[in-house]
């Protein structure tokens, strides 16, 4: 076990203060940062092609409204139990 008097990193030998192989005083050599953004592409393409509203939701969304039954009395039921036991005030 070896001590360190100096409480400098690079001065124990092998310490994790300086990679394996750089000289004491040395710099470390740092690489700059890189991102690949292709995946970027190929998603804003997927958003240009995407409508903004989609027919088929909006006429499903109507239907539902319309409809007295829905949502059933027991989904109704659950959600009320569920907001009573986690204390949310509705």
């Amino acid at each position: 076990m070896s001590a360190n008097a100096s409480n400098r990193p690079e001065a124990t030998p092998g310490s994790p203060g300086r990679p394996r192989g750089q000289a004491a005083g040395q710099e470390p050599r740092l690489e700059p940062d890189k991102a690949d953004l292709n995946g970027s592409e190929a998603l804003d393409r997927a958003l240009q092609e995407t409508p903004e509203v989609r027919p088929e939701k909006v006429a499903q969304a109507k239907a539902l409204i319309e409809d007295a039954a829905y949502p059933s009395a027991d989904v109704v039921a659950k959600i009320a139990s569920l907001m009573a036991e986690s204390g949310i005030n509705a």
